[in-house]
């Protein structure tokens, strides 16, 4: 909210400039709710946990949580990418992710849960290199983004039905 009220013009946008008290007091109301509701959790944590189930090594689980972590401060920081074109890999990476778990839960994908895990960053991969050579390399940010989705709970690699 502040980061936008000051980017705003006087002169143009003013009522942008301007932060008054409901919407900072519903914020806090909001998060105060999610905090003793115990909805909040360390960063990563939820990705670990489920990178776990899956029978996934530690050391691959400490991996996923740094890259999770670098996709967090890339994303947010407005220097790494275009914002149109930061924007267009996330997209990509959610509609990858929603077929590759659509494939992988209807059977279509026949993996357990660590191979349905190195497919899908072997997809990140192959996202990053239909970029082309001409492009700066992208694969720790989709994957960044990937462990992201995972870790908002919109991406498990197990769970697939019998």
């Amino acid at each position: 909210m502040a980061k936008a009220a000051g980017d705003a013009k006087w002169g143009s946008d003013r009522e942008k400039k301007m932060i008054t008290r409901p919407a900072p007091r519903e914020w806090w109301e909001h998060r105060t709710r999610e905090l003793t509701a115990g909805a909040a959790e360390t960063a990563g944590g939820k990705l670990a946990s489920k990178m776990a189930d899956a029978g996934l090594s530690d050391d691959l689980i400490a991996l996923a949580v740094e890259l999770r972590r670098d996709y967090a401060a890339e994303a947010r920081t407005p220097r790494y990418l275009d914002a149109g074109d930061a924007a267009r890999l996330r997209r990509r990476v959610h509609s990858e992710v929603v077929s590759l778990r659509a494939r992988f839960v209807s059977g279509q994908i026949d993996l357990d849960p660590p191979g349905f895990h190195a497919f899908c960053l072997g997809r990140m991969d192959d996202i990053n290199a239909e970029r082309g050579p001409a492009t700066e390399d992208h694969a720790a940010f989709l994957k960044g983004c990937m462990y992201d989705i995972a870790d908002r709970c919109l991406l498990r690699f197990t769970g697939r039905p019998p």
